[in-house]
């Protein structure tokens, strides 16, 4: 039997559940809860399972009865972590433990999350990202030092730890670990970044990878090799997007997935660590972190799931001078259509009547012997 505490409002302990229902996600998304119990928890009670990552802080209260909020690491999703005032980034470093408590403070949550004892791990000079939220911030700069984040509940409190990431498959049993695993052997291996201006006064950088995954400004695969794609990063500047260009190419190289089962019950996986799948048969072997995190609990059994892959890559960026969303994803390594340069000779539908050179470049005429908008590209 797994056992749920439940707090009031106050983060005072009021009663520990055997008969509850949870469904609880973090990771690459979610990073929430939804628990249906009696008595029903009120708005800012705290639920948690002792001595797990699997807690979190009421927020939403149904009339189903049940109650909905984020767990631990949606807390610190939603909350930002900036710059301080007339600094371009937040710039951190020293040991793990002192950067997050430095972070828990200053996204006012240090009255609940503290760094657990024996942190090994070391942050050489890090930037955050500009305003991003707190979550990923921690997650990123935890992933240049070669860890992880796990967020305990124990004693009172939210614990967090920056432990090194961990490697599964090459050392389990086949028989613990079953996988579906496929493989991209075409990634996009020239990306062109498309900048601030517009048509040929636009910002334009190329980058290359080649044949091992590595990334450079010298082309080595061309012809059947090649596969192309645009990185649209609206009015960013030509030394932004060269730098953002370069590091999209790089996460590109590792579209894969894996669809792991975890058949031994002692086996437990954080988010952030990497699992090995490999099927001698078809010659694939692929190793792709852990995103996701599931917990359920029924009939008071714990079952455990994980989502293993590449997190979903956008191939749309934004710079802070523009409203742009990002959007869009090369999970499935599926672009969309201005993700491609029409050639010569290629042959566009459209609503509008509107010439596609605004949008692709290039000439092109309009072929008027067809009721619908349609135009080929002659130069």
């Amino acid at each position: 039997m797994v056992s749920l505490i439940v707090t009031d409002a106050s983060h005072t302990p009021l009663r520990a559940l055997d008969d509850y229902t949870l469904d609880l996600a973090y990771g690459s998304d979610e990073n929430s809860f939804k628990l249906t119990c009696m008595p029903q928890p009120e708005v800012g009670s705290l639920v948690m399972i002792d001595g797990t990552e699997y807690g979190g802080m009421v927020t939403v209260r149904n009339t189903d009865g049940s109650v909905e909020g984020p767990t631990w690491h949606g807390m610190l999703a939603r909350r930002i972590l900036q710059p301080d005032a007339g600094a371009d980034y937040l710039t951190v470093s020293g040991s793990a433990g002192d950067v997050l408590n430095t972070l828990f403070k200053r996204v006012g949550l240090d009255s609940l999350f503290a760094a657990g004892a024996r942190h090994a791990v070391t942050i050489g000079s890090y930037s955050f990202d500009r305003y991003t939220d707190a979550y990923t911030g921690i997650r990123k700069m935890l992933a240049t030092a070669q860890a992880k984040l796990r967020l305990v509940w124990a004693d009172g409190r939210v614990n967090a730890y920056a432990l090194p990431i961990e490697h599964y498959g090459d050392s389990i049993d086949s028989d613990v670990i079953e996988f579906k695993a496929s493989l991209d052997g075409q990634p996009v291996n020239h990306l062109i970044g498309l900048g601030t201006g517009e048509l040929r006064n636009r910002a334009v950088v190329h980058w290359y990878a080649d044949s091992g995954g590595n990334v450079s400004q010298t082309q080595t695969l061309t012809g059947l090799a090649e596969r192309q794609a645009i990185y649209d990063y609206s009015n960013a500047k030509p030394d932004e997007l060269n730098t953002e260009t370069r590091k999209k190419l790089i996460e590109l190289q590792s579209q894969g997935e894996v669809e792991v089962t975890v058949t031994d019950n002692t086996l437990s996986m954080d988010v952030g660590d990497t699992v090995t799948g490999r099927d001698n048969r078809l010659g694939i072997t692929l190793t792709v972190p852990v995103t996701k995190k599931i917990a359920k609990v029924a009939g008071g059994a714990l079952s455990v799931d994980y989502e293993c892959g590449t997190d979903a890559t956008s191939l749309a960026g934004a710079a802070e001078t523009t409203n742009a969303t990002a959007t869009g994803t090369a999970q499935s390594a599926m672009l969309s259509a201005r993700s491609a340069t029409p050639p010569v000779g290629y042959v566009l539908i459209n609503t509008t009547g509107e010439n596609p050179a605004a949008d692709y470049g290039g000439e092109w005429r309009r072929i008027e012997t067809t009721p619908a908008h349609m135009w080929e590209r002659i130069s």
